[in-house]
């Protein structure tokens, strides 16, 4: 996750995003939000 948000860095500011760090990005905090629900940390899962 951590890799993915740095790689976004360059884009603020501007109007486009490269789209696959996006998706890598996304698929990161889903399996955050997945792995937070299967040891119940709901905060964390919200």
């Amino acid at each position: 996750m951590r890799r993915e948000l740095l790689a976004i860095e360059p884009f603020v500011g501007k109007q486009k995003i490269e789209r696959s760090v996006l998706n890598e990005l996304f698929r990161s905090f889903h399996s955050l939000k997945g792995l937070s629900g299967m040891v119940g940390v709901k905060e964390a899962e919200e």
